[in-house]
């Protein structure tokens, strides 16, 4: 295998291991508990599951554009253009990610005792 060959497989085991993270994150809904006096509205628990979801399958489909991308025409670009291409996908996949943990310290905050209701 080529050094090339050698990077595009690479990459495209790291983007294949990104769906496979995708695929383990849990409805936000599932994730947090809180006392019932600092619970977020059942409409505003589905406003922000529908924005997560939104995001997560925006990710997913990126992650699948770069697949197709690397076994085509992108195996034969340079390793430093499929790591420039990778390395963008994965910062937005980072980003997405961390909004749910924005969520999720937001209610958690609302539940403690000094800062929450």
């Amino acid at each position: 295998m080529t050094r090339d060959a050698t990077a595009s497989w690479l990459l495209e085991q790291e983007a294949r291991a990104l769906l496979t993270r995708l695929d383990a994150v849990r409805p936000f809904v599932l994730q947090e508990t809180s006392l019932p006096a600092a619970a977020v509205s059942p409409g505003g628990l589905a406003a922000i599951e529908d924005y997560l979801q939104a995001g997560r399958r925006e990710v997913r489909a990126e992650v699948r554009r770069f697949l197709r991308w690397i076994r085509a025409e992108g195996r034969y670009a340079s390793p430093a253009r499929q790591q420039r291409r990778f390395t963008l996908m994965r910062l937005r996949f980072n980003i997405t990610l961390s909004e749910f943990d924005v969520f999720s310290e937001v209610i958690t905050q609302r539940s403690e005792h000094d800062t929450g209701v």
